[in-house]
């Protein structure tokens, strides 16, 4: 069996609203300040996202919304997700150190 070689694996990011706003630039600006990576999806241009996230957090969307690693939060204030994310590539490295990868990777 071939291992494939683990590389420490970043959260992922993902930012869903309807144009940009105010909050929207600061938590953006810090983000990329901090060269932390992020996706921006505009749910006026992606109906089927739009439809899936009013299905699972419910309507109107209590916007920008923000998916950490597959967790949403609505509108959080920056510092809980510098918490979030630096918990989660916390979390990924002792994955990696136990067990040779995170249990959500396939080898």
């Amino acid at each position: 069996m071939i291992k494939k070689k683990q590389t420490k694996k970043s959260p992922t990011l993902t930012i869903y609203c309807e144009g940009w706003c105010n909050y929207l630039r600061k938590i953006a600006d810090a983000l990329m300040e901090k060269n932390i990576s992020f996706k921006y999806v505009d749910l006026r241009f992606d109906k089927p996202k739009f439809e899936k996230l009013s299905s699972k957090i419910g309507s109107p969307l209590p916007l920008p919304i923000l998916e950490i690693n597959g967790t949403y939060f609505k509108k959080p204030a920056y510092i809980t997700i510098t918490k979030l994310l630096k918990q989660s590539a916390w979390e990924n490295g002792i994955d990696n150190l136990l067990y040779g990868s995170s249990p959500n990777q396939k080898v």
